[in-house]
């Protein structure tokens, strides 16, 4: 199996499960818009980050496919990376489309920058940064959690677990802080996008590490 089939094959999983993330969103946005007044879309970027984020835990099943069929672990990673690549693009893109049509019909959505086209041309790349992020984390979880024994396991999720809830009642108590990172990305998106994308590179290199050498089980 070389690159291009890998990509194939893993992009391919993709297809039913965006589909239908898209359809309960926009039937949830437009239940949502129609009950309520002065609605927005801005829910749309979170869902997908979340959902983005399950897609990237899909690791060992591929693993084992790509293996049984001869395939190298660098073509396995390959592809992942290309298909994943693809499918932040499509979203973000699908985001975009959705934020430009509900602004054309009266939604509002809020944005530092005037010109429609450079608007969506740095909301594209934004996006696109944002989903790469969290998918990224997903596939790093689920590699993490794939080379550990089951009481590791145990561990690192009760850590992981304590860590973020310490963290958030921590941040908790710096309100302006919080605010300044939430403006962040609206108010400067090119930053925030160099800042999300060095971060994935980061996550993606510690994930080939843990893949070039992950048992086969």
């Amino acid at each position: 199996m070389n690159t291009k089939t890998s990509f194939l094959f893993q992009i391919s999983e993709y297809k039913w499960t965006v589909l239908l993330f898209y359809l309960v969103s926009l039937l949830i946005m437009g239940t949502s818009i129609t009950l309520s007044d002065g609605s927005t879309v801005s829910g749309l970027e979170v869902a997908t980050c979340f959902f983005l984020l399950v897609c990237g835990m899909n690791f060992q099943s591929a693993l084992m496919f790509h293996l049984q069929m001869g395939s190298t672990r660098r073509t396995f990673f390959k592809g992942w990376l290309l298909s994943s690549c693809a499918v932040c693009l499509m979203t973000a893109a699908l985001n975009l489309t959705v934020l430009l049509i509900s602004q054309l019909i009266g939604i509002p959505m809020g944005s530092p920058i005037s010109s429609v086209v450079l608007r969506m041309a740095v909301g594209l790349l934004y996006q696109f940064a944002t989903f790469l992020l969290f998918i990224s984390l997903g596939y790093l979880l689920s590699v993490l959690f794939y080379r550990l024994n089951k009481m590791g396991r145990w561990i690192v999720g009760i850590l992981l677990g304590g860590t973020l809830l310490a963290l958030l009642y921590y941040l908790a108590q710096f309100d302006s802080v919080l605010d300044r990172l939430y403006l962040l990305p609206y108010q400067h998106p090119l930053l925030s996008s160099s800042i999300y994308l060095l971060i994935s590179l980061a996550m993606l290199s510690l994930c080939w590490l843990m893949v070039r050498s992950s048992p086969s089980k």
